[in-house]
C-alpha cells in the first residue's frame, strides 16, 4: 500500500483553512492525512495570541482552531543551520519559511503548502541561494489550494465559510481570498476564477507555471 504523501503546511495557510473549515478537505485534495502532515513550532500560539488571526477570522472559533492544529505533529528543525539562515537572510523570506524551505531540501519527500506567494518571488531573484530544482513540483501556494477547494466542495460553499468567518472591514480581510470573492456577494464562478488566475500569475510569472505542485 502506498504511503501518503508528507505535507509541511505554514501558518498562515494553517490559520486560514482551520477558520474556513476546510483543512480536511484540503488534505483529501492532497492526498494526505493528519498524520502525514506537519506544522510550524510556533502555530497553536499565533492562534491563541496572534492579533492578525483575529483581524484575518473574528469570527472564526480560535479555541476550537488551535485544538485542531495540535493534532498535527510539529516539523522537526532542519540540520543545516547555514542554510536556513541564508534563506532568513534573503528578503522576503521569515523566519518560519526559512525553517520549512531548510528541512524540504533535507527532505525530499516533504511537500509544502504556503500562503506566502513573496516567498516564492523572492527565492527566484538572482543571486540563488538554494537549488530551485529540488523543490520544483513540491510547493503548493495558498489561492491553487482553494482553487482546488472550490472544485471539491463549490465556489459558493468555499464563498459562504469565508464570509461566515471574515472581517466586515475589507483591509483585514485576507488578501487572496478577498482578490478571488471580491465584494460582491454571491461571487460569480468566472470572477472567482479571474480572480485565482490572477494570485496564480502572480508567482508563476516569476518562477514558471512548472514549478509548483500541480493539483
Amino acid at each position: 500500500m502506498l504511503h501518503p504523501p508528507r505535507l509541511c503546511i505554514d501558518s498562515d495557510a494553517l490559520v486560514n483553512l482551520l477558520a474556513l473549515g476546510c483543512l480536511a478537505d484540503a488534505l483529501t485534495c492532497i492526498g494526505c492525512t493528519d498524520s502525514s502532515s506537519y506544522r510550524l513550532p510556533n502555530t497553536v500560539a499565533q492562534l491563541e495570541r496572534a492579533k492578525w488571526v483575529g483581524e484575518h477570522w473574528p469570527k472564526a472559533d480560535r479555541v476550537a482552531m488551535a485544538g485542531a492544529a495540535r493534532r498535527l505533529a510539529v516539523l522537526p528543525p532542519p540540520q543545516d543551520i547555514a542554510v536556513q539562515s541564508a534563506l532568513n537572510s534573503r528578503e522576503g523570506i521569515d523566519d518560519g519559511e526559512a525553517y520549512i524551505l531548510a528541512k524540504a531540501l533535507e527532505d525530499r519527500s516533504l511537500l509544502v503548502l504556503t500562503g506566502d506567494g513573496r516567498m516564492i518571488r523572492a527565492l527566484h531573484q538572482p543571486p540563488e541561494v538554494i537549488d530551485l530544482q529540488s523543490l520544483r513540483g513540491r510547493v503548493i501556494l495558498f489561492p491553487q489550494m482553494i482553487g482546488a477547494l472550490a472544485n471539491r466542495l463549490s465556489v459558493a460553499e468555499v464563498e459562504s465559510r469565508w464570509r461566515a468567518a471574515a472581517p466586515e472591514l475589507a483591509k483585514h480581510r485576507q488578501k487572496s481570498l478577498s482578490v478571488m470573492f471580491g465584494s460582491a456577494s454571491p461571487t460569480r464562478a468566472e470572477d472567482f476564477w479571474s480572480g485565482y488566475e490572477l494570485q496564480i500569475s502572480r508567482v508563476t510569472d516569476v518562477c514558471g507555471a512548472g514549478w509548483l505542485h500541480s493539483l
